[in-house]
Parts: C-alpha cells; sequence; structure tokens
C-alpha cells in the first residue's frame, strides 16, 4: 500500500514493543514557541541556536544589561541584527512541553546578537525610580502543571534596572470580612499577577487537617474575573482581555473557555471533555468541536449516526455485529468507533488523514464466548519478535523476510508494516474508514 523508504531511521521501528504509546522526546530542544518578552523589539521563531563564530571582545560595550562573559552569537531564524533595529531585544525558548522551557534573551548590537540578562526585556522609558519589572524566563512543562515562571528587576534610574524579588500578594489585607475579594499587581512592563482572597484549609497525606487561615493565592485571569466562591455547575462569565471578549463556563469545579458560534453554540478550547460532546449535528451536517471552532466533518463515530445505538449502552452495542460462527483466536472488531481529523499519522507517510478506527477488538474464546483482546494477546501473537531473531538492532533481516508486524497507538489507528529486502515498510493503517486531505 505504501512505497518503501531508505532512510536510516528505520532503526526506529527495531525495538519497538507491539504495543506502543506515544510520548513527547524528552529531548532538549529549542521550541519554536509564537512567544517573546513582554517588551520585546522582534518575535523569535527560532528552533535552534547556532555557536558563536565571533568572539566577544570583538564588540565593545558599557551597559550592565550585557554580561561580560557573554558571546557573540547567531540566531538560525532571528530578526536581522543591523543599524535598522539597533538595540533590539529577543528570546529563544530551549527546552519541551514536557519538562517546560528556559527562556533567554539577546541584545542587537553593532550588527550582531549578544546573550543577555533577562533585564534587557525591561523598558526605562517613561519609569519611574522604584518601578518592578517581572519578565518571562521560564514555562513549566505538562509534567510540572506548566506555569510561568518569572524574574523582577527593580528600576534605579539612569537605564539600569536591579534584579529583585517578585511581589507575593497584593498590598491590601486579606481576611474574613473580605473573602473571595480580588486583587492585582502590574508591573511595569504589562504583565500582571491576579491574586483571589481564601480561606486556605487542607488535609495532608496523613489525614491531619491544617487550616492556614486567609491567604491571598494567585489564580489565572478567569478566576480574578469571574469566581465569587458562590459559582454553581452551569453558571457563565465573560470579560475583556486584551482588547478580545472572552467567555468562560464553570464546569467540573472550573472556568472553561469557550467560543460561540451563533448557530452551533458553545465550543469549549482546552477542555477534557467526553467525546461525544465534541460533536454536534445541525441542519443534517455534523461538525467536530476542536480549540474553540466549530469544524465541518465527514467521517463520524457511527455509535452517533446508527439508529440501532438509541437504548442501548456502549458495551452492549460495541458487540451486535460480532460473527455468531467463529473459531478460538479469530479477531472482529467492536461498533464503537473513534474518529480523528487532520492528522499525519507514520514517519513514512507525509498526508494529512480524517479517520476512524474501531475502539475494541475482540477475540473468540474456547468457551465460546467474545471477549476484549488483552496485552497477554498481543504478547504472545508478538513472541517470536520479541526473541529477537535479528538481534538487538532491528527485527527485519533473512528470517523475518515477509512478516508483517502490528503496533498500537494511543488514539491512532494501529499500523502494520512488513520485512520486505531488509526493510521495515508501512504496509496498511488497521482502520474502518479514512479521507486524505
Amino acid at each position: 500500500m505504501f512505497g518503501r523508504n531508505h532512510v536510516s531511521v528505520l532503526a526506529m521501528l527495531a525495538s519497538f514493543s507491539f504495543l506502543s504509546f506515544t510520548a513527547c522526546s524528552d529531548d532538549v530542544v529549542n521550541n519554536p514557541m509564537p512567544v517573546a518578552a513582554e517588551s520585546s523589539a522582534a518575535e523569535s521563531s527560532s528552533s535552534e541556536v547556532v555557536s558563536n563564530p565571533v568572539s566577544s571582545s570583538d564588540v565593545t560595550s558599557s551597559s550592565s544589561e550585557i554580561s561580560s562573559a557573554s558571546k557573540i552569537v547567531e540566531l538560525a531564524r532571528l530578526s536581522t541584527c543591523d543599524a535598522h533595529n539597533e538595540g533590539a531585544v529577543d528570546s529563544i525558548w530551549g527546552g519541551n512541553a514536557k519538562y517546560g522551557f528556559k527562556i533567554d534573551y539577546y541584545k542587537c548590537k553593532n550588527g550582531h546578537w549578544y546573550e543577555a540578562e533577562p533585564s534587557v526585556a525591561c523598558d526605562s522609558a517613561g519609569v519611574s525610580v522604584g518601578s518592578l519589572c517581572n519578565v518571562h524566563s521560564a514555562q513549566g512543562g505538562y509534567w510540572g502543571a506548566g506555569g510561568r515562571g518569572g524574574r523582577c528587576y527593580e528600576y534605579v534610574g539612569t537605564g539600569t534596572w536591579n534584579e529583585s524579588k517578585c511581589l507575593k500578594a497584593p498590598a491590601k489585607e486579606c481576611n474574613a470580612e473580605n473573602e473571595w475579594s480580588t486583587g492585582k499587581i502590574t508591573y511595569s512592563n504589562g504583565y500582571t499577577d491576579f491574586f483571589q482572597c481564601e480561606h486556605v484549609v487542607y488535609t495532608d497525606l496523613s489525614e491531619e487537617l491544617h487550616d492556614e487561615g486567609f491567604l491571598w493565592q494567585s489564580v489565572n485571569e478567569a478566576y480574578y474575573n469571574c469566581r465569587t466562591g458562590k459559582n454553581v455547575e452551569g453558571d457563565t462569565c465573560s470579560f475583556e482581555s486584551q482588547g478580545e471578549k472572552q467567555y468562560y463556563l464553570f464546569e467540573g469545579g472550573q472556568w472553561v473557555q469557550f467560543n460561540i458560534d451563533p448557530k452551533l453554540g458553545i465550543c469549549r478550547i482546552y477542555n477534557d471533555l467526553p467525546y461525544e460532546l465534541h460533536f454536534k449535528e445541525f441542519e443534517g451536517e455534523y461538525y467536530y468541536c476542536v480549540d474553540g471552532k466549530w469544524n465541518p466533518i465527514k467521517l463520524v463515530p457511527r455509535q452517533y449516526t446508527d439508529p440501532r445505538k438509541k437504548g442501548l449502552t456502549d458495551e452492549e452495542y460495541d458487540v451486535l455485529d460480532l460473527p455468531k460462527e467463529a473459531k478460538v483466536g479469530d479477531r472482529a472488531n467492536g461498533l464503537l468507533e473513534y474518529c480523528g481529523y487532520g492528522k499525519t499519522l507514520d514517519y513514512f507517510d507525509s498526508n494529512v488523514y480524517d479517520y476512524c478506527y474501531s475502539t475494541n477488538r475482540y477475540r473468540y474464546r474456547e468457551d465460546g464466548s467474545w471477549t476484549k483482546e488483552t496485552d497477554e494477546d498481543l504478547w504472545e501473537d508478538d513472541a517470536y519478535f520479541g526473541s529477537k531473531p535479528c538481534g538487538d538492532d532491528t527485527w527485519c533481516c533473512a528470517k523475518t523476510e515477509g512478516m508483517k508486524r502490528n503496533f498500537f497507538d494511543y488514539l491512532e489507528p494501529g499500523k502494520t508494516y512488513q520485512c520486505v529486502s531488509g526493510e521495515i515498510v508501512l504496509e496498511e493503517y488497521l482502520w474502518n474508514r479514512f479521507e486524505k486531505k
């Protein structure tokens, strides 16, 4: 079904388990995040930093913003540093979405980019002595529940910023009388920290109760604008932020952001809603909600369109079409489907697909029943390859010529690869239906 691929990365498949799960790489790379410092003169889209070809002694600088040990650097896709943007500031995000990012800052001087302290992102124009600037210096990864990391600087005059402690809470008191009241700290560079006064009570691992009293707690902008302490499921809230109207729904104990379509209604942004709530039918057409937008689709999971599903649980519906006659070891797919949209699925296949595949696979057992396929079943299927007939580096060699191997990923259709003339070739996707975009 697919052409052969003469690429060294075939070794990628050499040691795969048959049951593999998609995960983000732990490698530290420079990620092209669409973000720059609050007062940067240009935004960075670079994905790598090229090592310094020039000595820093070639350019003199009296600015305290630039470390004496800094190097002149060339940034692969950073804005040009020349006389037209002398003094410009830019940033590079280094790291990954799993563990987080460290943000490095650079300043354009005399036609070269220099490594610089984060304070270069603080603009002193019109700023009074004693003002604080909060520079975005790190971003937590999803293993650390995200979160912005900032470094603060105090303006001491004559264009100089000295590192300082960031403010931890608003100046006003937090007590029982003003519980749920809000406060905020806005720094000279426009960054704002939001807070809410809360009665902090928690139970530790030993189930001992701790009452910390009333404290200012850091919250996001939605909680600052919407939370009252008396919110109930289904409450809505809207407010202006950065010149745009934002909408939130109180759901599952938290504020969930959404957009509104006049015909289709709300579509949540970044949510963990049950899968079926991402779909909506309108005037005979189906739509799928993703990232706050309703997108028209042609492929819809069959459980949402099959009239036989009415009145049945998912488990009852899934087994409706399993064969009545079978032999031990036979396999069959259930009716429940998962559909994905606008995805590339394999290193060797650059096409973009919409697709649907069966959520569950079944095996016919010795007692005459169909039960869901288990990890143990798959291990047994793959036992020959588990013995490493071709050694540690690959599963494709003369001994396995022509043999096929199945791989299954989370929220993607399974894939079948075949050993052909010593090469691992993508044979087919294990889906029910697909559409090439």
